[in-house]
Formats: C-alpha cells, sequence, structure tokens
C-alpha cells in the first residue's frame, strides 16, 4: 500500500473522529482542516474538500457545499469514528 492511500485514510479517520467529538456532529469544512492540521495532519483545504466529498459519497458524514461548506456526520460514520464499524477506505483507531 502507498503512502499516499495510508496518508488519505487516516485523514478520514482523523476527520470522523474530529466530528464524532461535537454536539450536533457537524464542523464548517474551514474548522475540519484547521482540526485536521492541529492533529499534525499536513492537508490543503483542497485535500480536505476531497475528504469531505469522499466521506459523502460513502455514506459517512453528508458534506453540504453551500455559503459556508460543512460536514456532518452520519451515524454509520459515528460508528466508524468509535471504532465499532470498519469502512474500506479508513484508518482504524489504533487499540
Amino acid at each position: 500500500m502507498s503512502l499516499s492511500v495510508l496518508l488519505r485514510e487516516r485523514w478520514r479517520f482523523v476527520a470522523l473522529r474530529l466530528l464524532s467529538d461535537l454536539p450536533g456532529y457537524r464542523l464548517s469544512l474551514q474548522l475540519v482542516h484547521l482540526g485536521l492540521c492541529d492533529f499534525g495532519v499536513a492537508i490543503t483545504l483542497d485535500q480536505a474538500r476531497e475528504v469531505a466529498l469522499w466521506l459523502d459519497r460513502e455514506g459517512l458524514a453528508t458534506f453540504d457545499d453551500g455559503a459556508v461548506p460543512a460536514l456532518k456526520l452520519t451515524a454509520k460514520g459515528l460508528r466508524v469514528a468509535q471504532g465499532l464499524e470498519f469502512a474500506a477506505g479508513v484508518a482504524r483507531p489504533e487499540p
């Protein structure tokens, strides 16, 4: 598995964890980006948008690309963030 694939899987997991810790499970894309950076993830805003779109396509979150783009966790995304369910393309939580 390539490094770029491993990084993308980690970005997706960290984004899900960020959302899972918030009341309402919702965050603007800009804050998702900043949150990923705070976790030590080197990622651009465009890459954060790619993560959001991927999570939306996979049913792990919903992405609203309106005036203030935002990402909201789904029930399935919450289970993946908590390590209760696994999703291909998302890193697993550390034990």
